[in-house]
């Protein structure tokens, strides 16, 4: 839930206009309206959940989550997330993201990252 948090967020910021110094008398800001086409989210009594959405630019999200047993190492248990998303570049190349966050930590996998 956290992680999803945060990716709205980033989102949300890099939506902003991006303001740079012009002549006040022709700047002209416009907006446009992007449609939630799709949006459903499950939450189970155990604290497992399942969340989806699409836009209408073509960005999907899907995230599932739920809580591990605790353990010696982790006693108040560990939170488990999987989801994947993807979006259209400005090229046209739709671009796809895995992810994984558990106990090894926050793994992500995609063709489109620089690898070494």
């Amino acid at each position: 839930m956290k992680l999803l948090i945060v990716v709205a967020l980033v989102a949300y910021v890099y939506g902003f206009p991006q303001h740079e110094p012009r002549d006040h008398h022709d700047h002209h800001e416009s907006t446009t309206y992007i449609p939630i086409l799709k949006y459903d989210k499950q939450q189970g009594e155990d604290g497992s959940y399942k969340t989806i959405y699409q836009t209408g630019n073509n960005i999907v999200h899907e995230e599932s989550g739920y809580l591990k047993e605790a353990s010696e190492d982790h006693p108040n248990g560990i939170l488990v997330q999987q989801g994947a998303y993807s979006y259209e570049a400005p090229n046209g190349e739709i671009i796809q993201v895995q992810y994984t966050a558990d106990e090894n930590g926050f793994r992500v996998e995609s063709d489109s990252l620089p690898t070494p």
